[in-house]
């Protein structure tokens, strides 16, 4: 089981009252912040497929997202199979 830490930096506009997702990688290469839970799982399987399989382009794989238009349980099924765990790092 391979395990990948992220950190969530949610934070609130107090004038707009308006919630901003934000989650960070700890540990690993991400693409900038991930501004929903989709897109930090679909972070974490790029991530992942540069790592295990091989390649060293991580722009390419980005440019050409294959995950983006999945759902949540989706690609929680995706990284099921790949064997990957996510953990928030704020609460280990």
């Amino acid at each position: 089981m391979t395990v990948y830490f992220y950190t969530n930096d949610t934070w609130i506009d107090r004038q707009s009252d308006l919630e901003f997702e934000a989650y960070n990688s700890v540990g690993w290469p991400q693409n900038g912040t991930a501004s929903s839970i989709e897109e930090l799982l679909c972070d974490v399987l790029i991530a992942d497929i540069v790592k295990k399989d091989g390649l060293n382009d991580q722009d390419i794989i980005l440019n050409f997202n294959p995950y983006e238009d999945l759902t949540v349980g989706e690609l929680q099924k995706i990284l099921d199979k790949r064997q990957i765990n996510i953990v928030c790092a704020d609460y280990v």
